[in-house]
């Protein structure tokens, strides 16, 4: 793992519905689903009933005392899935209480491209040491849809890395982790010509350099190019290629100046100034 004053990496791992989701306790999803922070703070998001919570994970945050729970709430509970208006709560919680402590709210709508299920959700504790005493927890949102048939791109797998400023939690970095790309052919008609799709997986590590007070982030795209001709083998290739993010002063942006996004430019653009 990459903590910034040691230079070691720590990549982050892509989303695995191998791995059981953990499931939160009662009076956690309640707390989170009441939408207030502790000691006596005004409402970050309204209280809803926990009925509409449709997704949920819980874990220790391994650094100090504290709870981490991600919930996702329906904006009813009638709407099938697929056409939901979801809301995205991350908190942290006390874990003797189960008060917040800190929270983090975010509209996410559904769609053809988006659908959520019960463990969609997936809380990251890697060593995000992005300044001394700064550590960023992260929360990743898999989408189940199998989207179009025969698409030129799709991601999926979004991480959110949020940093604790007192009772707010505050994104400062969101990148889709899993990706894929037509690169010659329609792979839903193709001839002789062939087909040649590439997909990828994104990891994240710290780095040393540091600016506006944060480390630098180093993305690496784990990349496999796939040609499939009729009446022959499919042939692989693999390649790596990476990009660092520098912090802003408000969120991590791209260093490079390409005109190419590709596998990079995936962001949902969920974060807001």
């Amino acid at each position: 793992m990459l903590a910034a004053v040691s230079g070691m990496l720590a990549p982050s791992p892509v989303f695995a519905q191998t791995v059981a989701t953990p499931v939160c306790d009662t009076q956690s999803v309640a707390a989170v689903a009441a939408g207030t922070t502790s000691g006596g703070a005004s409402a970050a998001a309204k209280a809803v009933p926990v009925e509409r919570v449709v997704a949920q994970t819980c874990k220790p945050w391994p650094y100090d005392s504290l709870r981490l729970a991600a919930v996702a709430i329906a904006d009813d509970a009638t709407t099938e899935a697929g056409e939901r208006n979801l809301e995205l709560r991350v908190a942290m919680l006390n874990a003797g209480t189960n008060q917040v402590v800190a929270l983090y709210a975010q509209e996410m709508g559904e769609d053809a491209g988006f659908e959520l299920a019960a463990d969609s959700l997936r809380l990251d504790t890697a060593r995000y040491d992005l300044a001394k005493g700064v550590r960023a927890v992260g929360v990743v949102v898999h989408s189940v849809t199998r989207g179009a048939s025969c698409p030129d791109f799709h991601s999926k797998d979004a991480l959110t890395l949020l940093v604790r400023e007192g009772r707010r939690l505050r994104p400062v970095l969101q990148r889709d982790l899993s990706v894929w790309r037509r690169v010659k052919g329609e792979p839903c008609n193709w001839s002789a010509t062939g087909v040649v799709t590439e997909r990828g997986t994104l990891t994240l590590a710290m780095d040393i350099p540091v600016h506006a007070g944060y480390a630098d982030i180093a993305l690496t795209a784990n990349l496999v190019t796939s040609t499939t001709v009729k009446d022959a083998d499919d042939a692989e290739r693999m390649r790596r290629q990476r990009q660092v993010l520098r912090y802003d002063g408000t969120r991590y942006v791209s260093v490079s100046r390409s005109d190419d996004s590709w596998p990079f430019g995936n962001s949902l653009q969920w974060i807001r100034s």
